[in-house]
């Protein structure tokens, strides 16, 4: 949960420094530059959050080892690698809302959120009945996809008078550089290595995050 929470945190923290700029070219009516910013922070928040959690997604069991030094959290790999799913997702989600808010249509994306939100609620008792926290992971990950689908062809592009395709482009266009390095560096060398302390991880985290950008 900590290194979840630090990762959406240092990802939506940086992206929310967006919306002045969304707000300030709203309010000079220069609609293509908006509409420019947005696709260029769709392919930089996205990349963003894929140097973030793709650790998170290919060596769960390497990070929680070495952060928690202890035996006994084999079933919270399922769990990290599901959250950094959801952080891959919820990303543009994050951008398009900030952008959404500048174009004044934030009662649009407020009551996308909150049925999100609810469907979500709904869900994680359910599967939380069944499957217990990685139920809820799942729940959460189904949701946020749910909203992207939703998000993106009714509210984002008509509001960027552009089309859901070339949004779509801007989100996945940092995605296959970025698998390549991580194919490398995080499934390859690092299982060759397998560092188990934090102090080892330090400079396959370097190396990572210095190949992916």
């Amino acid at each position: 949960a900590k290194l979840f929470g630090l990762v959406f945190g240092i990802g939506t923290a940086v992206t929310s420094l967006m919306f002045p700029a969304f707000a300030e070219l709203e309010g000079a009516d220069a609609r293509d530059r908006q509409r420019r910013l947005l696709l260029s922070g769709l392919r930089a928040g996205t990349a963003l959050m894929l140097i973030l959690a793709l650790p998170l997604l290919l060596i769960p069991d390497l990070l929680i080892s070495a952060w928690l030094r202890e035996p006994g959290y084999g079933g919270s790999y399922a769990v990290m690698a599901i959250l950094a799913c959801v952080l891959l997702v919820h990303q543009p989600i994050y951008v398009l809302t900030q952008f959404l808010i500048a174009r004044a249509r934030q009662r649009q994306a407020a009551w996308a959120s909150i049925v999100a939100t609810g469907a979500n609620l709904a869900l994680s008792f359910l599967l939380a009945w069944t499957w217990g926290i990685q139920g809820v992971a799942v729940s959460t990950l189904a949701t946020d996809l749910l909203l992207f689908a939703w998000i993106i062809p009714r509210y984002a592009a008509p509001a960027a008078t552009t089309t859901s395709a070339a949004l779509l482009r801007a989100i996945v266009r940092p995605v296959v550089p970025a698998a390549v390095v991580a194919a490398v560096v995080l499934v390859a060398l690092a299982r060759v290595w397998h560092p188990d302390t934090l102090l080892a991880l330090t400079p396959l985290g370097a190396l990572w995050a210095g190949t992916a950008v």
